[in-house]
């Protein structure tokens, strides 16, 4: 996958507002893409995007708040009425199968194809941080070609985080050394690549070890965490909410929330290279103010680049 790109479609914190949508964000690897929460208003959202709803290989809800999961009803009756046959594969915290059970003995969806639904362990809400301590990560195999695992945040109700990492690209081929030890530059490039040895050539001696592939986090609603770490270590992206401004830390203890200092926090100690905020309270008219926050609590020397998530607007992921 050449490109890849994340494509916010709501960041507004627990409901919409008049700008702003709630929760929803693609991760778009070009023939492929998974969503990622899929709040009220999300699938007009996608319709505006520059992405197709037939090239939607999965979603992914980070826990069972309103504002995460209320558009899916609606996302899965349209792509109903457009005669999908493949199945759509669903990941959430358990209860979703309860709830998509519920919906699918009604005629309210009248879907054309299977859901292949995984739950994720719920644990103790009654204590979130010892739940998400004690929870360990569950991998989810592969999905739209990106290995993905899903590991528990400290939200009121149990949420995850995803970490989707890309294979790992053939090693770089040294064409100047190729050449000078004999070899064409065409179909003997081929053979080598494939592994093979070439007129005593081995691909060892002219391919660079593989090279790794790209890293992205997606986060759901929570506090600091351990897990938002052990998620976003070393990431190309991370994609971290940013409900409040470090003044009103106290909302984050309430609500568990994260604020600037919290991304900031984790970004550093993960040490992601691109971090993109989103899930803003309505109190900030303008997200910016959260963006230069968080900037001026990385540690000194920190190259990572913050940005404000922009609805619509596509974050190409860059190689390192």
């Amino acid at each position: 996958m050449d490109k890849l790109r994340v494509i916010p479609f709501g960041t507004s914190s627990g409901r919409p507002t008049a700008t702003r949508h709630v929760s929803g964000l693609a991760l778009d690897a070009g023939s492929d893409w998974v969503l990622v929460d899929c709040g009220e208003g999300t699938q007009q959202q996608v319709m505006r995007s520059p992405i197709k709803l037939s090239r939607l290989r999965a979603v992914l809800l980070t826990h069972l708040h309103g504002d995460h999961v209320l558009g899916l009803p609606g996302l899965l009756g349209t792509l109903a009425m457009e005669g999908r046959a493949a199945p759509l594969r669903v990941v959430a915290p358990a209860g979703v199968r309860r709830w998509l059970d519920t919906m699918l003995d009604l005629p309210i969806l009248g879907l054309t194809f299977d859901l292949d639904v995984t739950e994720l362990p719920a644990g103790d809400a009654a204590d979130p941080a010892s739940a998400s301590a004690a929870a360990p990560a569950v991998e989810l195999g592969t999905i739209a070609g990106f290995s993905v695992r899903a590991d528990r945040l400290v939200h009121r109700v149990p949420s995850y985080g995803y970490r989707f990492v890309e294979p790992d690209r053939p090693g770089a081929l040294d064409l100047d050394r190729a050449v000078a030890l004999g070899l064409d530059a065409g179909p003997d490039l081929g053979r080598l690549r494939r592994g093979e040895t070439v007129r005593g050539v081995r691909p060892d001696q002219v391919i660079g070890p593989p090279r790794p592939g790209r890293v992205v986090a997606l986060l759901g609603d929570t506090t600091r965490a351990a897990a938002s770490v052990r998620l976003a270590a070393d990431a190309d992206l991370l994609v971290h909410e940013c409900t409040y401004a470090a003044a009103d830390h106290e909302l984050c203890d309430r609500w568990t929330h994260s604020c600037t200092a919290d991304v900031a926090a984790v970004a550093a100690e993960a040490r992601a290279r691109h971090v993109l905020l989103t899930h803003f309270s309505a109190r900030y008219a303008d997200p910016e103010r959260l963006v230069r926050e968080v900037r001026c609590r990385l540690p000194a020397g920190s190259t990572a680049t913050v940005h404000a998530a922009v609805e619509n607007a596509p974050v190409d992921i860059p190689r390192p």
